[in-house]
């Protein structure tokens, strides 16, 4: 662990490493038929969990121009909101007709450059390609455990747009350095310890491990 990093932002390396997978996977192809993300892009995040927190924080360290979390409860959008997030839309208020027809108000009716699905349910990934601009990207990072099919019409969704669709099933070992040494140096300008809403002893570990599966936490840290 670098000199100058608490242990309360070094916690959140190994979440940190999957966006910067992902990212690094989707910037690998931008040509002129601007594919793939870069600089002054907009980028929507499907859940606002951990994993979908970190995603808004990367593409923020990745230079987005907007970033849109989609998710719930409020709690965890407000800290969205504080941490990476430009706008934040909930899904506890706004029918996924209603939030697709908020993303294309905010992107000027093109859509998102790039969707990353950090949700967890099948359905999220058909609404992140109704959300993807023409030549978008969409990551698929939050479906990492089976939790079902869902219905994709892909001449629609996928040849008419010309989408990319990336998954983002783990990590590279070098990704965890890497996310460390953009941890240090970005600190100063994103709290990433604001992330750690709870925190539990060692003999606590069976109701920190109940209070991360609810939607009352972020992120839960066991503290020696």
């Amino acid at each position: 662990m670098p000199d100058g990093v608490p242990p309360e932002s070094a916690v959140l390396t190994e979440v940190m490493s999957v966006p910067y997978c992902g990212f690094e996977k989707a910037m690998s192809p931008y040509a002129i038929g601007k594919e793939g993300f870069g600089p002054g892009d907009t980028v929507v995040v499907l859940g606002s969990g951990p994993l979908g927190v970190c995603h808004g924080i990367m593409a923020k360290i990745a230079g987005t121009e907007k970033v849109i979390i989609v998710g719930a409860p409020e709690s965890r959008l407000r800290l969205a909101k504080k941490l990476c997030a430009d706008q934040v839309l909930n899904i506890e208020t706004l029918n996924p007709d209603e939030r697709l027809h908020e993303i294309l108000n905010l992107t000027d009716n093109r859509g998102a450059d790039l969707v990353a699905e950090c949700a967890g349910i099948p359905e999220a990934v058909s609404q992140g390609l109704d959300m993807l601009r023409i030549g978008g990207t969409l990551l698929v990072a939050g479906n990492y455990i089976d939790m079902g099919p869902t219905s994709i019409n892909p001449q629609r969704q996928i040849l008419s747009k010309n989408v990319r669709i990336i998954g983002v099933n783990g990590q590279t070992a070098s990704s965890y350095c890497a996310s460390l040494r953009l941890i240090k140096k970005f600190q100063s300008d994103i709290q990433f310890s604001d992330m750690i809403t709870h925190k539990f002893k060692i003999d606590e570990a069976e109701k920190a491990v109940k209070t991360a599966m609810s939607m009352n936490s972020l992120e839960v840290a066991i503290i020696p």
